[in-house]
């Protein structure tokens, strides 16, 4: 028994690391459609770099329309539009910005994204959130919005290191954090396909 025991956690230890190198290693860190237009931009907050990336996306004429998610109750476009220089605000219609109140992490974010989508009758948008978190929050937009092109917009934050990750303890740590959240969201998503696909049989 404690054999067996030893074993399984020796395999289990084995398959976080391996999935864990595998993670790390797949951040992507380049944009691979950096001019590719769409039907809108979608930004997750979390980070300054976050959202005046998507401004200046907008500005560039990229898209139509701007939706940014999970924005604190007190922040107004006007707010968000003094991060970017004079020369990218003349060239935004604040009227093409919509801001999400309603999320507080990743999952909300997909679902509040998802209703202005349909809403605004969206095909294609260009999802623009953090390096790291974009493999989460590309599970859970492609769960939510199944018909729609999605074309991830990475952003590597100033302090994060891909190289030699393992050397700087904020990396680390950040890495070891989203990994298990995304560890999270695919036991999320199993239960659910396996619910529904269970539901089905038996209806």
């Amino acid at each position: 028994m404690k054999r067996w025991f030893l074993i399984l956690t020796l395999i289990s230890v084995l398959g976080w690391s391996l999935g864990l190198l595998w993670f790390a290693n797949s951040i992507q860190k380049n944009v691979l459609a950096p001019e590719q237009s769409t039907d809108a931009i979608i930004v997750l907050t979390g980070g300054a770099e976050r959202v005046t990336t998507g401004l200046s996306l907008l500005s560039h004429g990229l898209a139509q329309r701007l939706f940014i998610s999970g924005v604190h109750e007190h922040v107004r476009i006007k707010d968000l539009l003094s991060q970017i220089s004079l020369n990218e605000r003349e060239k935004i219609n604040p009227a093409t910005i919509d801001l999400g109140y309603a999320a507080a992490n990743t999952t909300q974010n997909a679902q509040e994204t998802a209703e202005w989508v349909r809403k605004n009758h969206i095909q294609t948008l260009r999802l623009v959130t953090s390096n790291y978190h974009m493999p989460r929050s590309l599970l859970e937009f492609s769960q939510r919005l199944p018909n729609v092109k999605i074309i991830p917009h990475p952003i590597s934050p100033k302090n994060f290191h891909d190289k030699m990750w393992w050397q700087w303890p904020g990396t680390f740590d950040l890495i070891i954090r989203e990994y298990h959240k995304l560890l999270g969201a695919l036991g999320q998503y199993c239960l659910r396909k396996f619910t529904f696909k269970g539901i089905e049989t038996l209806s």
